[in-house]
């Protein structure tokens, strides 16, 4: 997976330098990144996730593989992440325990 996200990133960026005002392109991508971490990743979905790798790697289309991935990915449940809250000082307490043995 990390191979995958790396290598889709590489290709980004050297499209971008050719074609800095496509912001589309890295808007999907952007979509796709954030699926692909936050998808739960079954057995069968690795699997598939694996198949698209391998067909990736004989054509390098890194466009065709966003587009492919977007689709798969799309009706899966992602897991929801709610950011962690600050951390407030003033809530801390300090609790001892004394054992009388």
């Amino acid at each position: 997976m990390k191979k995958l996200i790396d290598e889709v990133e590489l290709q980004l960026d050297d499209y971008l330098e050719k074609y800095p005002t496509d912001d589309e392109t890295e808007k999907e991508w952007e979509e796709v990144e954030d699926l692909l971490v936050s998808t739960p990743q079954t057995k069968k979905r690795l699997q598939v996730l694996r198949k698209y790798w391998k067909k990736y790697k004989s054509d390098r289309n890194w466009k065709a593989l966003v587009r492919v991935l977007k689709e798969f990915l799309s009706g899966k449940g992602a897991i929801k992440k709610e950011p962690l809250k600050p951390f407030d000082k003033s809530k801390l307490k300090l609790i001892t325990l004394d054992f009388i043995s």
